[in-house]
């Protein structure tokens, strides 16, 4: 089964409406797929937070609906969107009741500061709130300036904040891995050197690693 409408009933009695990707009954399973540019980084970093609520509200929807039984399995599946890696990063876990308690506070939260004219938490992305929440344009006003961004300009935009966001973590890595090669000196196995270097400067001395990988060795 593809492209399921279905609608979720949270313990608080709020209803939102959805789309799951694929249904599979038999295995007792629903799949939400993502087309990412950041494949490498999402298998690195593994499965995001908002991706994993998104298909738990789906199973909840589909088990209510009868077209699950209990405790369904949930997978998310992210596909290269440039194409270039063939082979999918896939993450599925068995549903988790703890989920969709989080997503049942955070939307009793929002549904208090409505009734009560203050204003709501804003922990989950803006998307989210695009999709679920009818007070989205005036909650999220501050946010939004410009005109929307559609089509290649989109993807562009998409594709810098993720080269940026893995920039940053491969540096957090780098800095990691740099912690265990104090005082080493030599290389390894699959030719890849490391020394330390003294560098002379006018206001003193300092060592500076240098990691490289040796000519004619294959990666």
């Amino acid at each position: 089964m593809h492209e399921v409408a279905i609608e979720i009933e949270l313990p608080n009695g709020a209803v939102m409406v959805g789309h799951a990707d694929e249904i599979d009954p038999e295995e007792n399973s629903v799949t939400d797929f993502k087309t990412v540019a950041d494949l490498n980084y999402r298998r690195r970093v593994g499965v995001e937070a908002e991706h994993l609520r998104q298909v738990h509200l789906y199973a909840l929807g589909l088990v209510q609906a009868g077209i699950l039984r209990p405790n369904p399995i949930v997978r998310i599946c992210y596909v290269d969107r440039s194409g270039i890696n063939a082979i999918p990063f896939v993450y599925q876990q068995r549903f988790d009741e703890q989920i969709i308690a989080e997503c049942n506070e955070w939307i009793s939260d929002v549904i208090y500061a409505v009734r009560h004219d203050e204003e709501a938490s804003k922990d989950w992305p803006r998307e989210k709130c695009r999709r679920f929440c009818p007070y989205y344009s005036t909650c999220r006003s501050d946010e939004l300036s410009g005109e929307a961004l559609e089509g290649e300009i989109a993807v562009a935009a998409h594709t810098y904040i993720q080269a940026h966001e893995l920039e940053q973590e491969n540096k957090k890595i780098k800095e990691q891995a740099r912690v265990h090669l104090d005082g080493a000196n030599g290389f390894t196995e699959e030719g890849v050197a490391v020394r330390w270097i003294t560098v002379n400067k006018d206001e003193g001395s300092y060592e500076r690693i240098e990691v490289r990988r040796l000519p004619g060795w294959s990666k």
